[in-house]
């Protein structure tokens, strides 16, 4: 189950998948939850400095890779700032390196956790097409949703093939040119 659940509802023959900052009225979910994600309070007290997050995973604290810190705001990731001009290709390859991976802002909380640490930034995030009118999904086939008004906008061309999050915490279709990662 992808990690970013936290509720499954199963009504009218269809089952949805909501995410913590989904809108849901929870009075109604009682009967028609199959699934609810709890995450222990001690999380937050075994991983209160900057070095170490929750493991999703493993459901301990783990250290952060060196190079890496945790924020507050954001208790499960440890993020690597690095201000470089690279294409994505680059930035991916980078990360890799690293034994990480691109930002992957599914979540409205990820997303504005970047456009308050992060004001006026445009980086890449991990997600790329090959097809032209292909839709955009993150590693591991869940869509990409959150984008600016009329993006992304390569129905007819592949142009812009990967994804940029600017500091509206919206995504754009974007050319495979160098920026700051």
């Amino acid at each position: 189950m992808d990690k970013q659940c936290y509720y499954v509802k199963y009504e009218k023959r269809e089952c949805s998948l909501f995410t913590e900052q989904a809108e849901i009225k929870t009075y109604l979910l009682s009967e028609k939850t199959i699934y609810e994600k709890t995450v222990q309070n001690v999380m937050i007290e075994e991983c209160s400095n900057s070095t170490t997050y929750w493991s999703l995973s493993t459901n301990s604290c783990l250290r952060c890779k060196t190079g890496f810190i945790k924020y507050s705001e954001m208790q499960n990731f440890c993020f690597h700032d690095d201000w470089e001009l690279r294409n994505f290709d680059e930035s991916k390859t980078y990360c890799e390196s690293k034994g990480a991976f691109l930002f992957r802002p599914k979540t409205q909380k990820e997303r504005l956790f970047f456009t308050q640490k992060f004001p006026n930034f445009r980086v890449f995030v991990d997600s790329r097409i090959t097809s032209s009118g292909e839709q955009y999904k993150w590693p591991g086939g869940s869509y990409v949703c959150g984008f600016s008004n009329r993006q992304p906008d390569n129905l007819l061309t592949l142009l812009e093939s990967v994804l940029e999050i600017v500091s509206s915490g919206k995504f754009n279709d974007i050319k495979n040119s160098k920026k700051k990662i």
